[in-house]
């Protein structure tokens, strides 16, 4: 069991990154997003927005590593859930980065605020609260049911071929 040592510390700390980095970027891009006012704070504040993606970034850096090593692992005890452990993986990762890209595409839209006339402005509002509405659930409740399924996946696999304690993988 000591040829899995390397590769677990690496995606143990893979996780550490993308949980770090998934944790910063809520809190740094909560003082703009939810806000009445969704444009006027996103132009007010565009740095933490885009800090706040960037970290989401890294976040998908390190989930793609956490697809990506295991792969390996798994696949000598049964290329099913090593290829469905993949998938899952991915699937998440494709559904963020829809988030993320939503959430980035406010910026711009943000700049046409001071020049806008009122019925611009009203259909900015409405695509900003689309561009919201679409960034949360990519990135919360979407990227949480996808994260659950394979994480459901990987602790089959531990529990299903003894890979860590019994206990560990409930």
């Amino acid at each position: 069991m000591m040829y899995f040592r390397e590769p677990a510390q690496r995606i143990g700390w893979l996780f550490i990154v993308a949980t770090a980095a998934g944790v910063l970027s809520v809190v740094t891009m909560a003082s703009t997003l939810g806000e009445d006012d969704l444009l006027a704070a996103v132009e007010r504040d565009q740095g933490s927005l885009i800090v706040g993606n960037m970290l989401v970034f890294v976040m998908l850096v390190a989930m793609v590593g956490t697809a990506v090593l295991p792969a390996p692992v798994l696949g000598r005890h049964s290329r099913t859930l090593s290829l469905g452990y993949v998938l899952a993986r991915a699937f998440e990762v494709a559904t963020i980065a829809i988030g993320l890209v939503a959430a980035l595409l406010l910026v711009p839209l943000s700049w046409t605020v001071q020049t806008a006339d009122r019925a611009e402005l009203a259909a900015s509002n409405v695509l900003a609260g689309t561009l919201e509405t679409a960034s949360d659930w990519t990135g919360y409740l979407g990227a949480q049911m996808v994260f659950s399924l394979s994480a459901l996946v990987l602790n089959w696999a531990f529990y299903r071929y003894a890979m860590v304690p019994r206990w560990l993988s409930f």
